[in-house]
């Protein structure tokens, strides 16, 4: 019984610290780490599809989308296409308001394209604790004058050993819109205090063991 006491507690403990370490979401300018990715929809013929109420919106090995349009092409005067020829995900006033990416699978890093920032776009990424994290372009460094010409890589890491959930793009009301493509994500990466806490319980395991045997 003495024993059991003892392994209990060292699980407890090592859990109780894991616990302690929050989730902190870091973001910055920078090019996607993996395979890029466009947004698909299921009528992908149409040049503008909405995410939600019976179509599907996807993007291929990252997330599901609702919310939001899907455009495949350019949309002037709300909506420009971040690259010419390729898919995007817009969401403000016109092109369905917020649109939130789902993430699928363990998640620690994130990066896109976001064409022609400005001061009304919002971005909140959701962590697997709960926690949101909100971003704005000046927050990134970007120019925030909605320069239809310009767009820039973003990334972003979670520490505290979780994970991005879900991402929520949103605009203002009063410009259209945030206009995002070429996704990529990566799984995280144990951080050192992890394997420190591994070590710890596997000490304390082997030292019950080494206990049990003595007695």
């Amino acid at each position: 019984m003495k024993i059991s006491k003892s392994l209990l507690a060292a699980a407890t403990l090592v859990a109780s610290i894991g616990a302690s370490a929050g989730a902190q979401v870091t973001g910055s300018q920078g090019t996607g780490l993996g395979p890029l990715r466009t947004p698909t929809a299921t009528t992908a013929n149409n040049p503008a599809v909405q995410c939600g109420g019976g179509n599907v919106c996807t993007i291929p090995t990252i997330g599901t989308i609702v919310g939001g349009t899907v455009y495949n092409l350019d949309q002037p005067p709300y909506a420009d296409d971040v690259i010419g020829g390729t898919p995007y995900l817009a969401a403000g006033t016109t092109s369905g308001n917020s649109s939130t990416l789902t993430l699928t699978g363990l998640t620690g890093y994130l990066s896109f394209l976001w064409g022609s920032p400005d001061a009304e776009n919002r971005l909140a990424i959701t962590t697997s604790n709960g926690v949101t994290t909100n971003f704005t372009a000046a927050m990134l460094g970007l120019p925030t004058s909605g320069d239809q010409a310009f767009s820039q890589y973003v990334q972003f890491n979670v520490t505290g050993n979780w994970t991005i959930q879900s991402v929520t793009f949103s605009n203002t009301p009063t410009r259209d819109a945030f206009e995002v493509t070429n996704f990529s994500t990566m799984s995280p990466v144990p951080e050192p205090s992890t394997y420190a806490l591994m070590a710890a319980g596997l000490a304390a395991l082997g030292f019950a063991a080494k206990r049990r045997r003595r007695v």
